[in-house]
């Protein structure tokens, strides 16, 4: 792969990591309170867990859509 390509594909990469990050803790919040890096934090608040999950899976489709709008402008002034 060319180094163009590898940037294009990164953000995808870590978007998608983000999407399966919101997606695991949308539906299992306890679950996902009990790893060690996240239950040293104050005691567990299910509604926060649950929006977190939303905010996690739902940003980075928002981003996908903001960033075809640029390349489609970036495009058309060529």
């Amino acid at each position: 792969m060319s180094g163009r390509a590898w940037l294009r594909a990164g953000p995808g990469v870590l978007a998608g990591g983000q999407v399966l990050l919101g997606l695991w803790v949308l539906p299992l919040p306890e679950l996902f309170w009990k790893w060690p890096w996240v239950s040293h934090l104050p005691p567990c608040n299910e509604h926060l867990l649950r929006d977190f999950g939303g905010a996690s899976s739902r940003s980075p489709s928002c981003c996908a859509r903001r960033w075809r709008r640029w390349n489609a402008a970036r495009c058309a002034r060529r």
